[in-house]
């Protein structure tokens, strides 16, 4: 809870002082324009990114090593990278800044899946026991 708190505070510290924030790094107009939209887009997948983490840190808490690479694997590799390319052949620049939230979301679905699976391998292993 306390991540997903502080996600949304750094989600309204980015939203209200974007600009600025871009404009640390970057002067020219129109990059400064672009980079200030993608911050705000980006931003948005840090709760689902947080609750991407815990599930995989959970996962690997319940002695679940390969299910947790598995979660990992999936939310850079196996899912982001094949979207950056086809939000980027359907949208354009605008569909890869779209891509992390829409990966993280794919993820988290995953993720709460393959988390009910090891509850529940877990509560019948314990109960036989």
């Amino acid at each position: 809870m306390s991540g997903i708190a502080f996600a949304g505070l750094c989600i309204v510290i980015f939203e209200l002082f974007a600009s600025q924030i871009v404009g640390m790094f970057i002067v020219e107009p129109e990059t400064l324009r672009l980079g200030t939209e993608f911050l705000r887009i980006c931003c948005i997948a840090t709760p689902v990114m947080i609750c991407n983490f815990q599930m995989s840190y959970t996962v690997q808490a319940m002695g679940k090593g390969l299910q947790s690479l598995l979660l990992s694997t999936c939310r850079q590799g196996l899912i982001n990278i094949p979207l950056l390319f086809l939000m980027n052949h359907i949208f354009g620049l605008y569909g890869i800044a779209w891509t992390q939230l829409l990966s993280d979301g794919i993820t988290l679905i995953i993720s709460f899946a393959l988390y009910q699976k090891v509850y529940r391998e877990l509560t019948a292993s314990a109960q036989s026991q």
